[in-house]
């Protein structure tokens, strides 16, 4: 289960919508949890959220979808160290858009030789551009 914080924002599409809903606070939020979503043929579609401290630093990006008649939920809190955000035109009403892309080291072998590459790993949402 995931407790959403005061301080959130994002968006989530509900099945039944043409337009996403956007979140600034939890108070735009009809739901407390990931427990509290709804069933049935009115589902979140997707949600991308970004939870952030009292001083508006983004410290945790969670992603929900709907898969499966089930709702997957991922919660990642943010790396203190990180490259600078992505910026991404966002459709249907939505304002820019800010993803980090974290980086999976692999080991490889090339040649006889050992050495790590880096693979794309998760892409989280951080919020919207200001």
């Amino acid at each position: 289960m995931i407790t959403f914080a005061e301080n959130i924002e994002g968006y989530y599409w509900m099945a039944d919508s043409d337009t996403p809903v956007v979140v600034r606070s939890r108070d735009d939020l009809p739901w407390t949890s990931s427990d509290d979503l709804p069933k049935g043929s009115d589902y979140v579609v997707a949600a991308f959220f970004c939870e952030s401290d009292t001083d508006g630093k983004p410290v945790r990006s969670i992603h929900i979808r709907f898969v499966d008649g089930e709702y997957m939920c991922d919660a990642v809190p943010l790396p203190d160290n990180h490259d600078e955000p992505q910026v991404f035109i966002g459709e249907k009403g939505l304002q820019k858009l800010r993803f980090l892309q974290l980086w999976d080291e692999v080991s490889s072998e090339y040649d006889g030789e050992e050495f790590v590459a880096l693979l794309p790993g998760k892409s989280l949402f951080v919020g919207f551009e200001k």
